[in-house]
């Protein structure tokens, strides 16, 4: 009898399961079908022909190349797995076909609830669990990003996997096999996006500090230490190689070099001297030795420059930073995109904004701040009801967050995008936060009826 119980509960937990994860996908892919019916470009941001052209190069030339008119231009622009699954969607449903690349991405995207959802059931319950997994259905930003050609989706799907897979070295016995799965997630997650290069690193030194939480011997932490970094170390040397074969640099890619120069440096410049963008631009271009004649020299001056700036002047670089950080935590992020759900009026009338604009900016500030809110409160209630390895895992989560909001911040650029990654694990505690409210509610009305 109890075992006909649990496979019941288990029936209907896959279920239920099943039905978020259709109810999402279908859902966005609705939101979607209305805004490109009308509006093909709203999959384009800036930064898409970067992911892009390598792709097509891939397709129509058999190489990755920044250019995709000329096969030998090498790609050092970005790391190539969100290029080869454009090129592979591109490949199976037709050249140039977006549509069947973002329906590619919402499934994604909604992939990346059940990873929450296990995540969570294995730190607390199955009720908790389903929380999670609803909130990062109703999340506007998930949402937005699944249906834009960025790389934000599949980053933080892998992502997301490597905070299960440390919650599962962390909290288990299993500890080797699943140092072997952080390593290779957090490697194709870097291969995505190098963002994430240093993480790595910072995850081996907090397993370091909560050693004893965490493994046995000072051997057996060695060994975990070793299996989460050959992955991570032999992929990057090894494209890093490829990469001094065809240009002569021994870099990742060059996305790093040009965010540090031609975003924070330029706004340091920005800040720091009163300049529009323009000039700060031009004032990078003068300040370039002319003589540049190979990408090596290209990069090394460009870091060179970079660096100078910056460090002349670290007060303006941290008001920088203080104007991204608000921008990160704070941005609802949905004003760019809300123009493509009426894009003949951009939501506005004569007298001010229409009445869905300003419900879908205000849904998306209120989710937010009760985010925030209910997340603050959930890991703050999990550190006082915490064994040492569960506080171990509470820590090295905030690590994760605080690493992506230091590493994000301090350029022009810094919006609400940066965020993504991490929303999984504000709402992984916010879940919890909600769950602790009701429980002691519902606690605080059994004692009344007493």
């Amino acid at each position: 009898m109890p075992q006909k119980k649990q496979l019941k509960s288990v029936f209907t937990t896959i279920l239920l399961i099943i039905f978020i994860l259709l109810a999402t996908s279908l859902s966005r892919i609705l939101i979607f079908n209305h805004v490109f019916s009308s509006t093909p470009l709203s999959v384009e941001r800036g930064d898409t022909s970067r992911y892009e052209e390598p792709a097509l190069n891939l397709l129509t030339h058999g190489s990755l190349a920044i250019n995709p008119t000329d096969p030998h231009t090498t790609a050092l622009s970005t790391t190539p797995i969100y290029s080869l699954l454009i090129a592979a969607s591109y490949k199976i449903f037709g050249l140039n076909n977006r549509y069947s690349m973002i329906i590619i991405q919402i499934l994604l995207s909604s992939l990346t609830l059940l990873i929450v959802f296990l995540t969570t059931k294995q730190i607390w319950t199955k009720k908790v669990a389903f929380i999670a997994m609803t909130l990062m259905a109703l999340e506007p930003l998930q949402t937005l990003y699944s249906q834009i050609i960025l790389s934000e989706t599949l980053f933080t799907l892998f992502l997301a996997s490597s905070l299960f897979a440390l919650s599962k070295l962390v909290l288990t016995q299993d500890k080797m096999r699943w140092a072997l799965i952080l390593g290779i997630t957090i490697t194709l997650a870097t291969m995505t996006r190098p963002i994430s290069y240093y993480l790595v690193f910072c995850f081996v030194l907090g397993l370091a500090v909560f050693k004893p939480y965490v493994a046995k011997s000072w051997l057996e932490l060695g060994r975990i230490t070793l299996l989460i970094l050959i992955p991570l170390l032999l992929t990057t040397t090894a494209w890093k190689v490829r990469n001094e074969n065809l240009t002569g640099v021994y870099v990742l890619n060059d996305a790093m070099n040009e965010t540090l120069l031609y975003y924070k440096a330029k706004g340091v410049l920005m800040v720091g001297k009163s300049l529009t963008q323009e000039e700060a631009h031009q004032e990078i271009l003068q300040r370039l030795s002319s003589g540049i004649s190979t990408t090596k020299e290209q990069v090394e001056e460009e870091s060179k420059l970079a660096k100078e700036i910056i460090l002349n002047d670290p007060k303006s670089y941290f008001k920088l930073a203080m104007t991204g950080l608000k921008a990160i935590i704070f941005g609802p992020g949905l004003t760019s995109q809300a123009q493509f759900y009426d894009n003949k009026e951009e939501g506005r009338t004569n007298t001010g904004y229409k009445l869905w604009y300003l419900l879908l900016i205000g849904y998306g500030i209120a989710f937010m701040l009760l985010s925030y809110l209910f997340s603050i409160y959930g890991f703050i209630r999990s550190l006082n009801k915490s064994t040492k390895q569960e506080m171990t895992l509470h820590l090295l989560m905030l690590g994760v967050v605080t690493y992506f909001i230091l590493i994000s911040t301090g350029h022009i650029a810094t919006d609400s995008r940066m965020r993504v990654p991490i929303i999984p694990i504000i709402l992984i505690y916010a879940s919890y936060g909600v769950f602790s409210l009701l429980e002691a509610l519902k606690f605080r009305k059994i004692r009344k009826s007493e």
